[in-house]
């Protein structure tokens, strides 16, 4: 793997992370808010049992994929997988800043 290709490789990696950080933090605001509810039910009972519990389990289990994805970084589908995955994430944190300016305005 060549330099640039390994500073893409972490770059999406960091994009994963905080993406997700923001998406955690983002549907908590919303659930606790009254705006949404959470739809994976696993997620939504942890939710419940706290905002803590709910953020502290999100980021793990992504930290987690990504330390997987990091080791497996010589093979090409780690890295396109890697690159593959902001793209959700990205949009998932596009959806949370365009219902904030819905809800709340400019």
């Amino acid at each position: 793997m060549c330099v640039i290709q390994y500073r893409c490789f972490m770059l999406a990696l960091k994009v994963i992370l905080a993406s997700n950080l923001f998406d955690a933090l983002a549907t908590t605001l919303w659930v606790m808010g009254g705006f949404a509810t959470e739809a994976n039910p696993l997620m939504n009972e942890l939710l419940h049992a706290g905002p803590g519990h709910f953020i502290i389990t999100k980021v793990f289990v992504v930290q987690v994929g990504v330390m997987i994805l990091c080791g497996l970084r010589p093979y090409l589908l780690a890295r396109l997988g890697a690159v593959g995955l902001c793209v959700p994430y990205l949009a998932v944190c596009l959806l949370h800043i365009v219902a904030a300016i819905t809800i709340f305005g400019t």
